[in-house]
């Protein structure tokens, strides 16, 4: 693993990403032509997605690769390999106590020039650091929907406030994540004052924390974190969704017969993949969902069980 990315010049940028120069810099002359446009709505509010495509797309995805080298501390979850959202909640299981707060408009924030200065303090010279930049971000921001926009992220809060966030936990003797916009901290006291704390540190970094989003307080049986109840005891699924998706299924069960066969299907896609999220955090409750499901349908045959991440 490497401690820092050290490309001191184009030539080595080209050799790391398996390209020549030319295609390097032939990619960064027209970008525009590289990305595919749209919206997604999603919670009801409309995002706009900037998806690269062709000889971009395969060195977005080689810079990520780059990336993942690194010696990313164990606090950032989120788009680092190995680490999900199930391990991200993992880290906060026995807390008493949790703040979750969200970063507001996280990709949009995030600059060319944050992304500039976080290449140089990763160990690239500017001229490398400007091509890796210019490769990474598209319209004045970090674009969402680009295979290397979660970890460049990750990068620009490593260099510019990660350490001042794990001082602030760490003086609290609290659990410090971060997944992708989510932050997280955890203890077996109260973490309501990093919530100020937390909120003065990404204003300094030029960030902004979604106050309506922000959650403070005790844990209790309504507590998720990324998608998970922590307990003393490990992961449990929120409250009341096994029993959303035992409703799932008994309707199925009851209108299947009476579905064109694309909704059939894709119910069936929708149940099933549920089911194997339950497995992630409580396999006997996968199994059982799964004894439910009606004998006959193609789609349930295997276990969902056997799609629980180890450990």
């Amino acid at each position: 693993m490497r401690e820092s990315l050290d490309i001191r010049t184009i030539e080595h940028l080209a050799n790391r990403l398996g390209c020549s120069v030319e295609e390097l810099q032939d990619v960064a002359r027209s970008l525009g032509r590289h990305y595919r446009c749209f919206e997604i709505e999603r919670k009801g509010k409309q995002r706009p997605i900037r998806q690269a495509r062709g000889a971009l797309e395969t060195l977005q995805g080689r810079i990520n690769d780059l990336l993942q080298s690194l010696p990313w501390p164990q606090e950032f979850q989120g788009g680092i390999r190995r680490r999900s959202a199930r391990t991200n909640a993992t880290r906060h299981c026995g807390a008493t106590h949790v703040l979750q707060a969200d970063i507001k408009d996280f990709f949009p924030s995030i600059r060319p020039e944050m992304v500039y200065r976080a290449f140089v303090g990763s160990g690239c010279s500017p001229d490398v650091a400007r091509m890796l930049t210019m490769l990474t971000t598209f319209e004045h921001c970090v674009p969402q929907g680009a295979k290397s926009s979660t970890v460049v992220a990750n990068l620009v809060l490593w260099h510019r406030s990660f350490e001042r966030f794990r001082g602030a936990a760490e003086a609290r003797r609290a659990a410090l994540t971060l997944y992708v916009d989510d932050l997280t901290v955890s203890g077996q006291r109260s973490v309501g004052g990093m919530q100020k704390v937390a909120e003065g540190i990404l204003q300094q970094s030029g960030l902004t924390a979604k106050r309506e989003k922000t959650e403070v307080g005790p844990v209790t049986e309504r507590t998720v974190v990324t998608g998970y109840r922590p307990t003393p005891d490990g992961l449990r699924m929120p409250q009341g969704y096994v029993r959303q998706v035992e409703t799932q299924i008994e309707e199925f069960a009851r209108t299947a017969s009476t579905m064109d066969p694309q909704k059939r299907k894709n119910t069936q896609r929708s149940i099933l993949g549920r089911i194997r999220y339950v497995a992630t955090a409580e396999p006997e409750e996968a199994r059982r969902l799964f004894e439910l499901l009606p004998k006959s349908w193609s789609l349930a045959t295997a276990d969902p069980r056997q799609n629980a991440p180890p450990g």
